[in-house]
């Protein structure tokens, strides 16, 4: 008796009505379309993991911390900004208070270093949430104070980091800096 229904289920599957087989063949393209999208979800939420901040605090304390770090600090952060004000050079108006037209100047230089200072503090605070979300707020609340701020500088400004990271560490690790970035960027970009 199992044997003839079983038989009769095959019989019956290869003569599908073709709506059914319609049905069934969307119901597959559904299913696949929503794991390929739970995929790209998941990839594109990749966070700053312990194994990826910990990547981040050495690569950054290796240019950060070297013997000589007065000097390498200044000329990263002339690399940094050069590229910036290069891709954004309506953005020198908010550089005006630190003569940003002459970039080799003492304020200039003293500006690239409090802004890589407070990049090394926040580096470094990665993995104490709490510690870093107030030093973030506290940078956001500053950039927000200013005029002509948005958040589309900090989408270039970490763009060219990236770059610059990308020219000095020839074991970059792009996906650890972009997850930790956008950890942090999170907060600056905030209500920019």
């Amino acid at each position: 008796f199992l044997q003839l229904i079983a038989a009769d289920e095959q019989r019956t599957s290869c003569f599908r009505e073709p709506a059914t087989q319609r049905i069934d063949n969307m119901f597959r393209l559904v299913i696949a379309l929503t794991l390929v999208a739970a995929c790209l979800a998941v990839h594109d939420s990749h966070c700053c993991s312990s194994g990826d901040l910990h990547t981040v605090q050495d690569q950054w304390n290796r240019i950060w911390n070297t013997p000589d770090s007065g000097a390498v600090k200044v000329v990263f952060g002339r690399a940094i900004f050069s590229e910036f004000l290069t891709k954004e050079p309506e953005s020198k108006v908010l550089f005006t208070r630190v003569n940003v037209d002459h970039p080799e100047s003492a304020e200039f230089s003293a500006h690239m270093i409090r802004v890589l200072t407070g990049l090394d503090i926040s580096i470094n605070l990665l993995g104490d949430d709490s510690a870093l979300d107030a030093e973030l707020n506290h940078l956001n609340m500053q950039h927000r104070a200013r005029e002509g701020v948005t958040a589309h500088h900090f989408k270039v400004f970490a763009e060219v980091l990236s770059h610059t990271l990308a020219q000095v560490l020839s074991d970059y690790d792009g996906v650890a800096w972009t997850a930790c970035q956008s950890r942090m960027g999170t907060l600056l970009k905030a209500g920019l």
